[in-house]
């Protein structure tokens, strides 16, 4: 996976949790913390098939196991990465586990994949899901947090698209300046 692509994988997982995180009425990660990350909970299918859904490059797979609760927990394996450390050409991350705070920030000792991020064979102990499950009311969450997904990068984007002063002046000036452009993150830094 070519730098770009991955920067846009890791950029679509963050979206997705700042979506997650701002439906929940949050507007920091401390501040989600500071409740123990309990908006997570039950999240995680929603927000693993979102991602699955939206990613259109491939080269991942959905895996679940069942927690402390007997419930199942969802995320994602990047294959690519995966087999690199297998090979043992990479120590990056492989794992995409959008929801995984809901068992506790510092500590991963309810996790289901605790440690999984670290060594490979835990996977072993997993589901492998060939597909998203078929359920309409499922599929209709999914769909509902795609769009707000949507929203979001589409506000993004709009935050980094460059102002051009020159459209709000009534006379605007023949010649042309050699300044960097600015954007709204300018302004929300």
């Amino acid at each position: 996976m070519d730098k770009k692509t991955k920067e846009k994988l890791w950029g679509l997982v963050q979206e997705i949790g700042l979506t997650l995180l701002h439906s929940a009425g949050f507007n920091s990660w401390e501040d989600a913390a500071n409740d123990n990350n309990v908006y997570m909970k039950g999240k995680c299918y929603t927000t693993t098939i979102a991602l699955y859904q939206m990613w259109d490059e491939g080269g991942l797979s959905l895996y679940r196991k069942k927690d402390y609760e007997g419930i199942y927990h969802w995320f994602i394996i990047i294959d690519e990465f995966l087999e690199d450390r297998k090979n043992g050409k990479s120590t990056g991350t492989y794992l995409i586990d959008i929801t995984g705070r809901q068992y506790g920030w510092g500590d991963k000792n309810k996790s289901p994949i605790k440690d999984l991020d670290t060594d490979p064979s835990i996977l072993e102990t997993c589901e492998y899901m060939k597909a998203p499950l078929h359920y309409p009311s499922y599929k209709d969450k999914v769909n509902d947090f795609i769009k707000k997904v949507g929203l979001g990068v589409e506000n993004f984007e709009k935050r980094r698209k460059p102002i051009n002063l020159e459209d709000f002046m009534n006379d605007k000036p023949t010649g042309s300046t050699e300044e960097k452009p600015v954007t709204l993150d300018d302004f929300f830094s």
